[in-house]
């Protein structure tokens, strides 16, 4: 958890910085990560001498990133410092170093054949890379770069978070953190994998009206699926109010007596956490019941022993 310093504590607003000082933060952070080496493991490393070495991307950063979004969003944000900076490009940049970050595990200082160091000079390769990496650990890389990146990233206009699905999105209220937290994992695709992709439909930051829409649909879903426990779990009138709640606003069946003049944005917010807290809610109950079956099973068969 992150510490509050003394100010934040007192209740005063952290200072905010614009799109260009977030650019300015994010190059120290690169710039930190890649001399220690973070991109090895993805990217390779390259010595003077001894050229490059391939990591697991088989490419090295500057290409790898022309390839994948057709254009150099490296040298675009980090080198040229345009006037008029992209939010579109900064954001994805950033979620695209999380895909591709690792932290160095076993490593030493790099010394060339001739045992002369070149000095470091960035990731375009025109010298050395300061160490050389043997393994890495992925999750630990991508959790210190989530910690760096996320005290620039809530200081930029209302706030944004980088999640640990590598998705940059708003910064949510205290209940909807919670709701969102410790989400019940039921070993079911069908649930399982449909939350998560619900999640990153309706909370990343480029979000539009018709994915959110999507998300809350695949919420639907999920609700459909597990209609049976929600009858036992639910009153019938709580019941039918939820999948009424999805038909009568056009998010799942489309007919003449839906609501059309809604405000969008709003109702779908509501609709998603109540959606997903009643999930939530019913998962919790079916882990606990299939937990206490299993635990009686184990005491009748140790009685039978």
């Amino acid at each position: 958890m992150e510490k509050k310093y003394y100010s934040e504590r007192l209740g005063e607003e952290i200072n905010k910085i614009t799109l260009g000082e977030l650019r300015d933060m994010l190059e120290v952070i690169f710039i930190q990560l890649e001399e220690n080496g973070y991109f090895q493991h993805f990217f390779g490393s390259f010595c003077k001498e001894m050229g490059y070495s391939s990591g697991k991307r088989n490419l090295d950063f500057i290409n790898y990133i022309l390839l994948e979004f057709g254009k150099d969003l490296f040298s675009l944000i980090m080198h040229k410092k345009p006037k008029n900076l992209e939010e579109n490009d900064i954001f994805t940049f950033i979620e695209f170093l999380y895909d591709n970050i690792a932290a160095p595990d076993i490593f030493w200082n790099h010394k060339c054949k001739t045992g002369e160091y070149f000095p470091f000079d960035s990731i375009l390769q025109s010298n050395c890379q300061k160490i050389d990496v043997y393994s890495s650990k992925i999750e630990k890389g991508k959790q210190e770069f989530q910690q760096l990146i996320n005290k620039s990233l809530r200081r930029y206009k209302d706030g944004f978070n980088l999640n640990e699905w590598g998705f940059i999105m708003p910064l949510l209220q205290d209940d909807e953190k919670e709701i969102i937290s410790n989400i019940p994992i039921v070993n079911n695709t069908n649930i399982d994998e449909k939350i998560k992709t619900s999640l990153k439909q309706y909370l990343r930051h480029s979000s539009r009206i018709n994915d959110k829409k999507q998300a809350v649909r695949d919420l639907a879903d999920i609700l459909e699926y597990i209609r049976d426990e929600a009858k036992n779990q639910l009153t019938s009138k709580d019941e039918g109010f939820l999948f009424n709640i999805a038909n009568n606003f056009g998010i799942r069946h489309h007919n003449a007596n839906q609501k059309t003049n809604w405000e969008k944005e709003i109702w779908l917010n509501w609709i998603f956490f109540t959606y997903l807290n009643t999930i939530k809610l019913l998962l919790k109950i079916r882990n606990r019941r299939i937990d206490e079956v299993s635990l009686n099973n184990e005491n009748l068969a140790k009685k039978e022993i």
